[in-house]
Parts: structure tokens; C-alpha cells; sequence
């Protein structure tokens, strides 16, 4: 019988497919097999929420070099791996850590929380589970250590499941849909992220003590995460720069622990209302610039 299908149109969807299918392997699987376990994942405190998603980072990547084996693509441009231009890398460190820690001031200004600096609330609740002596309270490091730390080395220690979990959306994805333009390219990035994530969300993760909107502030969270990551895609043309700034959204997971633990955290942090804001003019200022648009590379030129 012969192929009625065009040369080469099978391989595309397949690739696809593969990639779609694997990403929800990768998202959903992990947290079912949590959840039967009894973890906590809408609260976090021990850690265990932070090494789950660490580890599903790694399931995008895997999802993502099955769709490029699929598609017969080059490694080095669907994985974004060309060396870029290194003057991104100071918004990416930056940006994020810069807005987490505004989110958490105008929460406070706004009476939506109250400061805990040396995070002795967050720190009393771990090593109370834990059943370690309360006098070790009296060891609790100056919260603007914390602080320092995190910012300036918690990117380095986050990275590799950043760019792991990066791969896949200003990876593979960009790659496939950067001709359709850059809205086109960040909205289906977000939406496969969310779709992903969907099961962390709807578990609580983020927004524990509200389960039932967390999916929906998880949605608007991640679109304006996602165009924030596919610019600086776009403009460093690369994906170390959206990768060391996913690892700084993991390392400013720190910056809540510095506010009382009765805060609303549907408001009082960066995936809250008053970061979501503060990111919403950002992205505002950054189309008023021009900058939200992809570049085509430019070709080599061809000798007469």
C-alpha cells in the first residue's frame, strides 16, 4: 500500500506526540505516587515538596530529548546550547530574586503580613517535626544571611534542574514554534508547563491554604513567568540565561520564610497576587521597550 502521507509529515506529529505523552508521564506520575505515600505537598516543611519537583525537573529534559531524537533535530539548537550572549546572565541572576523580595516588602507596607528576619516561625515548625531540641532555635542564622546566600549561591545550586526542566519549554518548544512568533511561542510554553505542573497545584503546592484556586494562580503565574523566561530566550539566544533564572525561582523559595508563617499566600509572595502584580509591569515595561519579539538568526551569507 502506498504512503499517502507527504514525505516527512509523520515524524513531526510523532516527535510531538512522544513529547506531549512524556511530559505528562513526568508530571503526573511522581506526585500520584507521592500523594499514596502521604506526603505534604501544599505545605513544606521538610524539604519534601522542594526535592519532589527537583526531581521531576528531570522528567521534561527526558521528555524533550526523546521529541528531538524523534524529529531528528540538532542537539545543539533544539536544546538552545549555542554560547549566547553572557550580558544576560545579570537580569537573569537578578530579576526574579529582585521582584520576590519587593513582593514580600509591599506585603508587608500593604498590612498583608508581617516580617520574621531570622525566620524563627518557618525554622520552629521544621525542627519541631523533626523532634530536635527547641533550644537549637537559639542557633537560627540572621535572616539576611539567609538571604545573601541564597541569592548569590542558590542559582549554582539549582541550576542543573533548571536547565534540566528548561529544555523542554525554552528548549525544545522554542525551537519548534520560534517562526510563530514570540506570544505564540511563550503561551504554549506556559500552558504545557501548566499542564505539567497541574497535578503539584492541585495538590496545594504554592498556595497551601488555597487548594482549590491554587491550579488557577499556578495558570497566571506561570504565563507571566513563561513570557519573563522566552525573552530571555529570545535575547540571549540561548537558554543559560532562562535556566539560571528558573534556578533563581527556586533559590528565592527563602524569601517567604522571611514573613510570619499566617500569611495569605495567595497575596504575600512572588506566586502571589502582589508578585503576579509586580511581574505584570515588568512584562508591561518590556513590550512599551519592543523587547517581547524573537529574532530570526541571521544565515550565513552565500558567495556569488
Amino acid at each position: 500500500m502506498p504512503n499517502s502521507l507527504p514525505p516527512g509529515s509523520f515524524r513531526p506529529a510523532a516527535a510531538a506526540a512522544v513529547f506531549i505523552g512524556l511530559l505528562g508521564l513526568a508530571g503526573w506520575w511522581p506526585v500520584h505516587v507521592a500523594l499514596t505515600q502521604g506526603w505534604e505537598i501544599g505545605w513544606n516543611p521538610d524539604g519534601r515538596s522542594a526535592l519532589l519537583v527537583a526531581l521531576m525537573r528531570f522528567g521534561p529534559a527526558l521528555a524533550a530529548l526523546f521529541g528531538l531524537a524523534l524529529s531528528q533535530g540538532s542537539l545543539r539548537e533544539g536544546f538552545g546550547l549555542a554560547p549566547g550572549r553572557p550580558l544576560y546572565f545579570l537580569p537573569a541572576w537578578f530579576l526574579l530574586p529582585l521582584l520576590a523580595a519587593l513582593a514580600a516588602a509591599l506585603s508587608v507596607l500593604l498590612g498583608l503580613a508581617d516580617w520574621d528576619w531570622n525566620m524563627i516561625a518557618s525554622q520552629s515548625d521544621v525542627k519541631l517535626r523533626w523532634s530536635v531540641d527547641k533550644e537549637m532555635l537559639n542557633l537560627a542564622p540572621q535572616g539576611w544571611a539567609v538571604w545573601l546566600a541564597e541569592i548569590l549561591l542558590g542559582p549554582v545550586v539549582w541550576f542543573l534542574p533548571a536547565w534540566a526542566e528548561e529544555t523542554a519549554w525554552r528548549g525544545l518548544l522554542f525551537h519548534w514554534l520560534r517562526r510563530r512568533g514570540f506570544w505564540v511561542t511563550a503561551l504554549a510554553g506556559a500552558l504545557l508547563e501548566w499542564a505539567w505542573r497541574f497535578p503539584l497545584y492541585r495538590a496545594g503546592y504554592a498556595y497551601p491554604d488555597h487548594v482549590g484556586l491554587a491550579p488557577w494562580l499556578g495558570l497566571g503565574f506561570t504565563l507571566l513567568i513563561s513570557l519573563v523566561l522566552t525573552w530571555l530566550r529570545a535575547a540571549s539566544g540561548a537558554i543559560w540565561a532562562p535556566a539560571i533564572a528558573r534556578a533563581t525561582l527556586s533559590a528565592g523559595a527563602v524569601i517567604p520564610l522571611a514573613l510570619t508563617k499566617d500569611y495569605d499566600s495567595a497575596w504575600a509572595h512572588l506566586q502571589g497576587l502582589t508578585g503576579m502584580g509586580l511581574l505584570m509591569l515588568a512584562v508591561l515595561a518590556f513590550w512599551s521597550l519592543g523587547w517581547l519579539k524573537i529574532e530570526e538568526p541571521e544565515k550565513p551569507a552565500v558567495g556569488n
